[in-house]
């Protein structure tokens, strides 16, 4: 008999910290670096929930440092400035 060609889902409860394909599932889906997500692995082993538990407690902390926000500077820029909206003029048949 040939060769089977019936594909298998991944295991998304294990995160294989060898595979590129893996490595860019997993920073997408958890919006980490590859650096982050290889350090929480290395820190919490490679268990999907656990690497979720362990950066969104990292990501917690960074919460609650102040970052600049470039939006907010537009924000303020506009602030003030009315908006004006031309109507169009519909063309008769």
């Amino acid at each position: 008999m040939g060769m089977s060609t019936k594909k298998f889902a991944p295991d998304r409860s294990k995160i294989t910290a060898d595979s590129e394909g893996e490595i860019k599932y997993w920073t997408k889906h958890f919006d980490v670096t590859p650096e982050e997500l290889r350090s929480a692995i290395d820190t919490v082993g490679n268990s999907a929930a656990a690497v979720r538990k362990e950066l969104g407690s990292r990501k917690a902390k960074l919460d609650t440092l102040p970052r600049h926000n470039p939006n907010e500077d537009n924000r303020r820029q506009s602030m003030g400035r009315p908006t004006i909206k031309i109507a169009r003029r519909r063309r008769s048949k």
